[in-house]
Protein backbone atom coordinates (compact mmCIF):
# COMPACT_ATOMS: atom_id res chain seq x y z
CA UNK A 1 0.00 0.00 0.00
CA UNK A 2 1.31 3.46 -0.94
CA UNK A 3 1.90 5.97 1.87
CA UNK A 4 0.14 9.34 1.63
CA UNK A 5 1.98 12.44 2.85
CA UNK A 6 0.38 14.10 5.87
CA UNK A 7 1.89 17.54 5.15
CA UNK A 8 -0.07 19.94 2.95
CA UNK A 9 1.43 20.98 -0.39
CA UNK A 10 3.49 24.17 -0.42
CA UNK A 11 3.35 26.88 -3.09
CA UNK A 12 6.27 27.18 -5.51
CA UNK A 13 6.88 30.43 -7.39
CA UNK A 14 7.15 29.99 -11.16
CA UNK A 15 7.78 33.46 -12.56
CA UNK A 16 4.64 35.44 -11.86
CA UNK A 17 2.59 32.28 -11.25
CA UNK A 18 2.42 30.10 -8.17
CA UNK A 19 2.19 26.34 -8.53
CA UNK A 20 1.43 23.87 -5.76
CA UNK A 21 3.91 21.06 -5.37
CA UNK A 22 4.53 18.38 -2.79
CA UNK A 23 8.25 19.18 -2.65
CA UNK A 24 9.85 20.99 0.27
CA UNK A 25 10.22 24.41 -1.38
CA UNK A 26 10.12 27.66 0.55
CA UNK A 27 6.99 29.78 0.01
CA UNK A 28 7.49 32.97 -1.99
CA UNK A 29 8.23 36.18 -0.14
CA UNK A 30 5.10 38.16 0.74
CA UNK A 31 4.60 41.37 -1.26
CA UNK A 32 5.80 44.59 0.29
CA UNK A 33 3.14 46.74 1.93
CA UNK A 34 1.80 49.52 -0.25
CA UNK A 35 2.27 52.93 1.27
CA UNK A 36 1.08 55.30 -1.45
CA UNK A 37 -1.41 57.82 0.03
CA UNK A 38 -3.77 57.30 -2.95
CA UNK A 39 -3.93 53.57 -2.25
CA UNK A 40 -4.43 54.01 1.48
CA UNK A 41 -7.36 56.39 1.07
CA UNK A 42 -9.33 55.68 -2.09
CA UNK A 43 -11.42 58.53 -3.48
CA UNK A 44 -14.99 58.80 -2.29
CA UNK A 45 -17.93 58.04 -4.57
CA UNK A 46 -18.62 61.78 -4.81
CA UNK A 47 -15.02 62.47 -5.92
CA UNK A 48 -15.17 59.72 -8.54
CA UNK A 49 -18.51 61.00 -9.81
CA UNK A 50 -17.06 64.52 -10.12
CA UNK A 51 -14.07 63.17 -12.07
CA UNK A 52 -16.30 61.17 -14.42
CA UNK A 53 -18.66 64.11 -15.06
CA UNK A 54 -15.69 66.37 -15.84
CA UNK A 55 -14.20 63.70 -18.12
CA UNK A 56 -17.44 63.31 -20.10
CA UNK A 57 -17.87 67.08 -20.41
CA UNK A 58 -14.24 67.39 -21.62
CA UNK A 59 -14.93 65.33 -24.74
CA UNK A 60 -18.19 67.03 -25.62
CA UNK A 61 -20.92 65.09 -23.88
CA UNK A 62 -23.76 67.17 -22.47
CA UNK A 63 -25.20 66.68 -18.99
CA UNK A 64 -29.01 66.70 -18.93
CA UNK A 65 -31.65 65.86 -16.34
CA UNK A 66 -33.36 62.47 -16.36
CA UNK A 67 -36.56 64.16 -17.58
CA UNK A 68 -34.65 65.84 -20.44
CA UNK A 69 -33.06 62.53 -21.40
CA UNK A 70 -36.49 60.86 -21.48
CA UNK A 71 -37.84 63.71 -23.62
CA UNK A 72 -34.88 63.45 -26.00
CA UNK A 73 -35.38 59.75 -26.68
CA UNK A 74 -39.13 60.34 -26.85
CA UNK A 75 -38.56 62.50 -29.94
CA UNK A 76 -37.35 59.36 -31.71
CA UNK A 77 -40.19 57.08 -30.58
CA UNK A 78 -38.53 55.52 -27.53
CA UNK A 79 -39.08 55.56 -23.77
CA UNK A 80 -37.11 54.15 -20.85
CA UNK A 81 -38.33 50.87 -19.34
CA UNK A 82 -37.48 51.77 -15.75
CA UNK A 83 -38.25 48.24 -14.51
CA UNK A 84 -34.97 47.23 -16.16
CA UNK A 85 -32.75 49.84 -14.45
CA UNK A 86 -29.41 48.35 -13.47
CA UNK A 87 -27.24 50.04 -10.84
CA UNK A 88 -23.64 48.93 -10.85
CA UNK A 89 -20.07 49.95 -10.29
CA UNK A 90 -17.98 50.49 -13.42
CA UNK A 91 -14.22 50.35 -13.77
CA UNK A 92 -12.33 51.76 -16.75
CA UNK A 93 -9.86 49.12 -17.94
CA UNK A 94 -7.75 50.97 -20.51
CA UNK A 95 -6.63 54.41 -21.61
CA UNK A 96 -5.77 57.44 -19.50
CA UNK A 97 -8.68 56.79 -17.10
CA UNK A 98 -7.70 53.14 -16.47
CA UNK A 99 -8.47 52.11 -12.91
CA UNK A 100 -10.99 54.89 -12.42
CA UNK A 101 -14.47 53.78 -11.38
CA UNK A 102 -17.84 55.31 -10.68
CA UNK A 103 -21.42 54.38 -9.84
CA UNK A 104 -23.53 53.81 -12.93
CA UNK A 105 -27.19 53.50 -13.77
CA UNK A 106 -27.81 51.61 -17.01
CA UNK A 107 -31.14 52.42 -18.64
CA UNK A 108 -33.10 50.42 -21.21
CA UNK A 109 -34.75 52.32 -24.05
CA UNK A 110 -37.72 50.53 -25.62
CA UNK A 111 -39.86 51.39 -28.62
CA UNK A 112 -42.91 53.37 -27.47
CA UNK A 113 -45.40 51.55 -29.65
CA UNK A 114 -44.58 47.95 -28.76
CA UNK A 115 -42.08 47.93 -25.86
CA UNK A 116 -39.38 46.07 -27.79
CA UNK A 117 -35.90 46.92 -26.49
CA UNK A 118 -33.89 49.22 -28.73
CA UNK A 119 -31.13 46.65 -29.23
CA UNK A 120 -33.38 43.61 -29.64
CA UNK A 121 -32.94 41.64 -32.83
CA UNK A 122 -36.60 42.41 -33.56
CA UNK A 123 -36.25 46.18 -33.09
CA UNK A 124 -36.61 48.59 -35.98
CA UNK A 125 -33.41 49.79 -37.64
CA UNK A 126 -34.80 53.00 -39.11
CA UNK A 127 -33.51 56.59 -39.01
CA UNK A 128 -34.86 57.01 -35.45
CA UNK A 129 -32.83 54.02 -34.30
CA UNK A 130 -29.67 55.52 -35.76
CA UNK A 131 -30.50 58.90 -34.19
CA UNK A 132 -30.89 57.17 -30.81
CA UNK A 133 -27.48 55.54 -31.28
CA UNK A 134 -25.92 58.93 -32.03
CA UNK A 135 -27.67 60.51 -29.03
CA UNK A 136 -26.24 57.80 -26.79
CA UNK A 137 -22.71 59.16 -27.15
CA UNK A 138 -23.66 62.81 -26.65
CA UNK A 139 -25.75 62.98 -23.44
CA UNK A 140 -25.74 61.60 -19.91
CA UNK A 141 -27.52 62.35 -16.65
CA UNK A 142 -26.70 62.02 -12.97
CA UNK A 143 -29.30 60.26 -10.85
CA UNK A 144 -28.90 59.66 -7.13
CA UNK A 145 -25.10 59.68 -7.29
CA UNK A 146 -24.74 57.60 -10.47
CA UNK A 147 -23.99 58.34 -14.12
CA UNK A 148 -27.13 57.39 -16.07
CA UNK A 149 -26.90 56.34 -19.71
CA UNK A 150 -27.69 53.38 -21.95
Amino acid sequence: MQQVSQTPPTPVALGEFVAWDDCEAAPPEPPQALSSPELLSPPSDADELTVEVAHRLSFGQRRVSMAEMAALIGQYGYRFDRTSDCRSRTRVISGPMAGHGYSALSLRPVQQDNGIGWCSIDARRDANFHALQALRSTVFAVSRGAIADW
